[in-house]
């Protein structure tokens, strides 16, 4: 059975490291994610403002 999961980030993988504070742990894990994976990158302009609520207007 193969299973797939997502993973974004807004941080490159190398930046990712100091994160886990046991360097023990976090070497073979984000080895096996970054070394096995295929990775997207996406550059342009954000979506999220679009997104957004329009702020209401108060007057006090």
């Amino acid at each position: 059975m193969i299973r797939s999961i997502a993973i974004t980030a807004n941080r490159a993988p190398q930046d990712w490291y100091p994160l886990f504070p046991n360097p023990v742990v976090a070497e073979p894990l984000l080895d096996r994610l970054i070394n096995t994976n295929h990775q997207v990158f996406m550059n342009g302009p954000s979506y999220r403002p679009n997104k957004r609520p329009k702020a209401s207007v108060t007057k006090a």
